[in-house]
C-alpha cells in the first residue's frame, strides 16, 4: 500500500506530543527532578490489609476483607507495571468482566455474562457519574487516560443503593492522580504498532502542586490528554458478504481535559471528555466512506466538605453534565449499494443537559458507629434540533425539540462493628417523573478475623429507563419501566501471611423485568427474566522479587434466562456473546532497581456469538467461538537515562489471536475484529517545580 508522507495523527495529538516533548527536553535542559513528587508505593513492602483499602462500597474506607461488598481495588503500580493501554486492559484482570460490540463500532462492558451498556454498569471519574446521559452507557476505547489514573475501585455487585439507578451490576470508580501526589509535572507519550497500521498514539500532560504541607492547603490538578487509536486493523465481514478493512473505518480520536482545585473543604472539577468515533456501517450495511459519531461529555462539580463536629461531615455538591451521545449529521452518508443511509442521511443530535444536587452526611457517631444519609434531586433537560424526540400530548414537557424530566431520591445506611462482625444495613427510594418510584434495601454482614474473614450480602438494585429508552419506546408506541435486581452473594477468604491471601465468593443475580432493546422496532420492551449465578476465586501475593494476581470466574443462566434475545439455543447456560469461564493472570517480577518484567495472561473459554444474514436482518443464529488466550508481555525501566524518565515496552496479543468483539443481542451486525498483534513504547518523564 502506497504511504503518505502526511502525518497520521490529527493536530491536538501533535500539538501535545510537541508539548510533552518540550517538557521533556525542559527538564533536561534545566535542573535535577527535585524531591516533590511523591514516590511510588513499593507494593513488595506493603501488607494486602495496608494495600487493600476502598471506600467505594460504603463511603467509609475500609479493607477489602471488611468492606461491605464484593470488591476489588487496582493501584496505580499495579496499573503502571502491566502496561496497560486502556480500561479494559485493567478491567479484564478483573472477575467477571468482558466486553462486547454495539451500534457505530463502539464497544460497551459485561458483566458475569450480562449485558452492561445502558446504564446498568456506573462509571464514575473522581468520584463523578460519568455515564453518557442519552442511553446511560459507558463506552471503552482508548477514552480513558491511563497514565492519569491513580487508582481503580470496583463494586463487583450491585451499588444502587448509594449511587442510584445506573449502578445496578457493578461500579467502576477511576482515582485520578492528585495534585499532591503529582507536584510537578509529568508528560508521557504512548505509541502502538499493529501488523496493518498504528494502533494507537497518544499524549498526556500532567501538572499538579499543593501550595502547603497540611491536606487542608491549596491543591491543583491540571491533566490533558489527546490520542488517536484503532478499533482493529484486520477486515470487517458485513452482513451483505462485502469484506473491507477496519483501518481508519473504525478510528477513534478522543481528547480530554481534567482540571481540580481545593482548599480546605471546598474542591471544584472540571471534566472534558470529546471524542469522534468513526464507523463504516448503517444498519448493518457497508457505507462507502466513514461516517463519524460524536461522543462528547462534559461535567462541572463542586462541593464542601463542611465538619460541623468532630466525625460529622456534611457535603452538599452540584455537578453539571452535558452530553451530545452518539451526534451525527452526515447528510450525503451513502451505503456500497449506491442507497443513501437513512432517510437523507445519518442525522441524530440530541443533547442532554443533567442538574444534580446532591446532599450527603456522614457521621461516625462512635467508633464502632457510622451512619450514612443523603438526598438527591435530579433535572434533565433534552433538546434536539432535527426534532429526534417524540411528543406526548399528554405530558408539556415532552415535544419534538425537547423533554424535560426530573427525580428525587433519598438514601439512608448504617454500619455497625460489633464483635460478632460487621453489621450494614441501608436503603434507597427513588421517584422519576416519567415512570414513578423504586425503593431497594441493602443488607451485609462480614467477619474478619486474624486470617479468615466471611461475607454475606444481600441487596436489591434498579435500571432507570434512560432518556434514549423512553423516547425510542415512545416511537413505536411502547412504554419502559425501571427494571428490578435481587442479588445474593457469599465470600469467604483466607489469609496465609500478612502477603498472601485467597478469596472466594459466589453470587445469584436476578433480574426482573430487563429492558431489552428490540432490533425490529427499534424500540425497548420490559421482558422477564434474565441474571446469572456463579462462583468467582482471586489469589494474591507480594513478596520481595515481585506480586501476582490470579483468578477465575464462572457464571451460568441455565434456568434462569427467559430472554430469548439472550439465549444461545447450543447451550441454555450460557448468554450470547460473553465467556462463561474466565481466567487471568497479572505479575510483576523486579530483575534489578528500576526495572520489571510484566506477564499478564488472559484465557476466556468457549462462547456462542450472533452473526448477522443480511443487512437489516436479526441473527439466524449462534455461533460458536474456540476458546481465546490473551498473552502480554510489558518491560518497565524507572530513571533509565536521567532521573525521573521512564520507559516501557511491549508485546500485547503474543500469540496474535484473531479475538472479535462479540454481539450480545441479535441485531444487524456481525462480530466486530479486535486488532492484531500490537507493540508498544511508553516514554514518560517527571520533575518537580
Amino acid at each position: 500500500m502506497e504511504r503518505s508522507g502526511r502525518s497520521p495523527f490529527p493536530p491536538r495529538v501533535r500539538t501535545l506530543g510537541a508539548a510533552a516533548g518540550l517538557l521533556v527536553a525542559a527538564g533536561f535542559a534545566g535542573r535535577a527532578p527535585a524531591a516533590g513528587p511523591e514516590p511510588y508505593a513499593d507494593l513488595e513492602s506493603l501488607s494486602l490489609e495496608d494495600l487493600l483499602k476502598v471506600s467505594v462500597a460504603s463511603k467509609t474506607e475500609m479493607s477489602e476483607r471488611e468492606s461491605p461488598g464484593i470488591v476489588t481495588a487496582v493501584t496505580r503500580e499495579e496499573i503502571r507495571n502491566s502496561g496497560a493501554r486502556d480500561i479494559d486492559d485493567v478491567l479484564r484482570l478483573v472477575p467477571g468482566f468482558d466486553f462486547g460490540l454495539d451500534y457505530y463500532g463502539t464497544v460497551g462492558m459485561s458483566f458475569r455474562g450480562l449485558w452492561g451498556i445502558e446504564g446498568k454498569i456506573l462509571m464514575l471519574i473522581d468520584g463523578i457519574p460519568a455515564n453518557e446521559l442519552y442511553y446511560n452507557s459507558v463506552l471503552i476505547g482508548n477514552r480513558v487516560p491511563i497514565d492519569q489514573i491513580e487508582r481503580v475501585e470496583i463494586i463487583r455487585g450491585p451499588g444502587s443503593v448509594i449511587y442510584g439507578g445506573a449502578a445496578e451490576y457493578a461500579v467502576v470508580n477511576l482515582i485520578t492522580e492528585s495534585g499532591a501526589k503529582t507536584s510537578g509535572i509529568r508528560a508521557t507519550t504512548v505509541y502502538g504498532q499493529l501488523a496493518q497500521s498504528y494502533g494507537r498514539a497518544s499524549a498526556s500532560v500532567v501538572y499538579g502542586q499543593r501550595f502547603g504541607v497540611r491536606e487542608d492547603d491549596p491543591e491543583v490538578s491540571v491533566k490533558v490528554y489527546a490520542a488517536q487509536s484503532q478499533r482493529s486493523d484486520r477486515e470487517v465481514l458485513y452482513p451483505d458478504g462485502t469484506r473491507l478493512s477496519a483501518v481508519d473505518a473504525y478510528r477513534s480520536t478522543p481528547l480530554s481535559a481534567n482540571l481540580a482545585a481545593s482548599w480546605k473543604g471546598l474542591s471544584a472539577r472540571l471534566i472534558v471528555d470529546r471524542g469522534g468515533q468513526q464507523f463504516q456501517d448503517y444498519a448493518g450495511e457497508p457505507l462507502t466512506k466513514p461516517a463519524v459519531v460524536r461522543l462528547d461529555n462534559y461535567f462541572a462539580d463542586v462541593k464542601y466538605a463542611w465538619k460541623p463536629l468532630e466525625g460529622l461531615t456534611v457535603t452538599p455538591q452540584y455537578t453539571f453534565s452535558r452530553s451530545y451521545s452518539y451526534g451525527n449529521t452526515d447528510y450525503g452518508a451513502v451505503t456500497v449499494s449506491g442507497v443513501p443511509a437513512g432517510a437523507g442521511g445519518i442525522v441524530f443530535d440530541p443533547q442532554v443537559n443533567r442538574h444534580r444536587m446532591t446532599i450527603s452526611a456522614l457521621d461516625e457517631v462512635l467508633p464502632t458507629l457510622s451512619l450514612l444519609a443523603g438526598g438527591e434531586a435530579i433535572i434533565d433537560h433534552a433538546t434536539s434540533n432535527g426534532n429526534a424526540f417524540v411528543p406526548d400530548a399528554s405530558n408539556p414537557t415532552v415535544t419534538g425539540r425537547y423533554l424535560d424530566f426530573h427525580g428525587y431520591a433519598g438514601y439512608g445506611q448504617a454500619l455497625w462493628q460489633t464483635p460478632v462482625g460487621t453489621f450494614t444495613a441501608g436503603g434507597r427510594a427513588e421517584w422519576h417523573s416519567q415512570y414513578g418510584g423504586s425503593l431497594v434495601p441493602r443488607f451485609a454482614w462480614t467477619k474478619a478475623f486474624e486470617r479468615l474473614h466471611f461475607k454475606a450480602l444481600y441487596s436489591r438494585a434498579f435500571k432507570n429507563p434512560s432518556v434514549g429508552n423512553i423516547n425510542d419506546s415512545a416511537a413505536v408506541g411502547t412504554t419502559v419501566k425501571p427494571e428490578r435486581t435481587r442479588d445474593m452473594e457469599l465470600e469467604a477468604g483466607y489469609r496465609f501471611t500478612p502477603h498472601q491471601q485467597v478469596v472466594v465468593n459466589v453470587f445469584d443475580t436476578r433480574i426482573f423485568g430487563p429492558i431489552v432493546y428490540v432490533p425490529a422496532t427499534s424500540g425497548y420492551a420490559n421482558y422477564r427474566q434474565t441474571g446469572s449465578r456463579g462462583i468467582e476465586a482471586e489469589y494474591r501475593f507480594n513478596d520481595s522479587w515481585g506480586y501476582a494476581r490470579l483468578n477465575y470466574s464462572f457464571y451460568t443462566s441455565e434456568g434462569i434466562n427467559q430472554v430469548g434475545r439472550y439465549t444461545v439455543a447450543q447451550d441454555p447456560a450460557q448468554l450470547a456473546g460473553f465467556f462463561p469461564h474466565k481466567a487471568s493472570l497479572g505479575a510483576s517480577v523486579r530483575l534489578h532497581h528500576g526495572m520489571r518484567f510484566n506477564p499478564s495472561a488472559v484465557f476466556l473459554g468457549q462462547r456462542y456469538q450472533f452473526t448477522a444474514s443480511s443487512p437489516g436482518a436479526a441473527a439466524l443464529a449462534t455461533t460458536e467461538v474456540k476458546p481465546t488466550l490473551f498473552l502480554n508481555l510489558y518491560f518497565t525501566a524507572d530513571d533509565l537515562i536521567a532521573p525521573g524518565l521512564d520507559f516501557g515496552a511491549g508485546i500485547y496479543n503474543l500469540l496474535g489471536q484473531g479475538f472479535a468483539y462479540p454481539t450480545a443481542y441479535d441485531f444487524s451486525r456481525n462480530p466486530m475484529p479486535a486488532q492484531s498483534r500490537e507493540f508498544l513504547v511508553r516514554l514518560s518523564y517527571r520533575f518537580g517545580l
